[in-house]
């Protein structure tokens, strides 16, 4: 019996200059609007589309295995990044002229006390249930990809092409 699945849908809360961390004139977001979420739930990478209604930003739905007799699974949020894809859609993604705007920082970052839910974060998916799950995001600059935990170097890596031979 094939596994069954289920749909889930993240609406996504920008989370805007956290106090005592840096004034309002120096937290300042890179000025594009995201196009599309990276979420890796229990290793595995998705990239919904990302859309505002009455300015929240919503996700695409993922449809995500049940495996068959039962009733829920657990998935584990390891990254979730949204991304600006510069006008230029790439059937892989990200691209290679892709920006990351926000972030939701890793437990034990120098961030992750202003967010809800940091990363990794668990989420239950229970069959003939529509989960919409929160999550909150910061603004990513240059100097605090790393404080979020995650790596430059990495993110860098996972974009470039692979070396053809």
């Amino acid at each position: 019996m094939p596994p069954l699945q289920q749909e889930i849908s993240f609406s996504i809360s920008h989370i805007t200059t956290p106090e005592g961390l840096k004034s309002g004139n120096n937290w300042e977001c890179k000025p594009y609007e995201p196009d599309y979420l990276e979420v890796t739930l229990n290793g595995q990478s998705y990239f919904p589309e990302v859309f505002r209604i009455d300015g929240i930003l919503y996700s695409q739905n993922i449809r995500l295995n049940v495996g068959p007799g039962l009733d829920s699974v657990r998935y584990w949020i390891s990254k979730f990044l949204l991304w600006y894809d510069g006008n230029t859609p790439e059937r892989d993604m990200p691209g290679l002229d892709d920006t990351v705007v926000m972030g939701t920082p890793e437990n034990f970052s120098a961030y992750s006390v202003y967010v809800a839910h940091p990363l990794n974060y668990s989420i239950k998916v229970s069959v003939f249930e529509n989960a919409e799950i929160s999550m909150d995001v910061l603004c990513v600059q240059e100097d605090s990809i790393s404080l979020l935990k995650y790596s430059r170097d990495r993110i860098v890596r996972e974009r470039r092409p692979p070396i053809e031979k």
